[in-house]
């Protein structure tokens, strides 16, 4: 295929790819992220990246044959827009995924934490006695 004709049909895909990576970015910058609006942007995301690893394929393919720089060149700016989604991934997850610390529940975004404190009832162990059929017992009594 043309090298012309691969770079048109990539550049809209591209330009959606871009727009949708910023709209993730924004919404998981904010203040009170919208959990359920960045899993549709980053569905959204990886259906554009399917179509556009598609076309840049095709593009990396065409360039083998016109030399080694092109080729290179091309690759690292196909790697860099594969590297943007696995950067929204990661900041989809954090905000989805809460991480859980010595301190309680945190829910962390780049800049922004929300902790929650825990408080969980004490529970107090019996001492095994040694003996298998003491501990049926109790149990049984409980």
């Amino acid at each position: 295929m043309n090298m012309d004709r691969l770079t048109k049909m990539r550049k809209p895909i591209r330009t959606v790819y871009s727009n949708t990576y910023n709209a993730i970015i924004d919404e998981c910058d904010k203040e009170i992220p919208d959990e359920e609006q960045a899993g549709l942007l980053q569905r959204k995301l990886e259906r554009v990246e399917a179509e556009l690893a598609e076309v840049d394929n095709k593009v990396l393919e065409t360039l083998i044959d016109e030399g080694e720089e092109a080729y290179n060149a091309e690759y690292f700016v196909v790697e860099d827009y594969r590297g943007k989604l696995d950067i929204a991934r990661k900041k989809i997850k954090g905000l989805i995924s809460p991480t859980v610390d010595a301190e309680g529940l945190s829910h962390t975004t780049e800049g922004h934490t929300q902790r929650k404190s825990l408080k969980l009832p004490k529970i107090e162990l019996r001492k095994f006695s040694g003996e298998l059929k003491d501990e049926h017992t109790d149990r049984e009594d409980a």
